[in-house]
């Protein structure tokens, strides 16, 4: 007996066979997908939100030098913020990998921050400067790229 491929019966059982196959696919696709959220304790940020605008608007006006080369980040914090700080601190956000985001404490009237960058991987970080004082939240992000 020959099988007639053209005959609609066989069509929809070979469309039916894809199918599955492409749906087996995926699903074996999606079990090596990760659910990593941004941060562990999204909800709780996502609440203090209001916070941060206020804090970014605090630092509007304020000055934060930087200088980059090879191998160090050299940043500026206004006297303004170290003067009567509370706690601070620089993080270096990396939005690809959560693993290579870096933190580093600011000390009260210390305004020159050194970091050597020399071994960290060439990627795009978000530097977020957050201090606290008696005067209010202060908060400042801007993009780096380390080659």
């Amino acid at each position: 007996m020959q099988i007639k491929w053209p005959h609609s019966g066989n069509v929809i059982i070979a469309g039916f066979i894809i199918m599955i196959i492409l749906m087996s696919c995926l699903v074996i696709a999606t079990t090596y997908h990760t659910p990593d959220m941004v941060s562990d304790n999204y909800y709780e940020k996502e609440l203090r939100y209001q916070q941060n605008i206020d804090a970014m608007h605090n630092t509007a006006g304020m000055q934060f030098p930087m200088v980059m080369t090879e191998d160090s980040i050299l940043i500026t914090i206004p006297a303004a913020l170290v003067t009567n700080l509370g706690k601070g601190e620089i993080k270096f956000y990396c939005p690809a990998d959560s693993k290579l985001d870096k933190v580093f404490p600011l000390a009260e009237n210390q305004q020159g921050y050194g970091i050597t960058i020399k071994d960290w991987q060439p990627m795009q970080y978000i530097v977020m400067v957050s201090a606290t004082t008696a005067a209010g939240e202060y908060s400042k992000d801007f993009p780096i790229s380390i080659k």
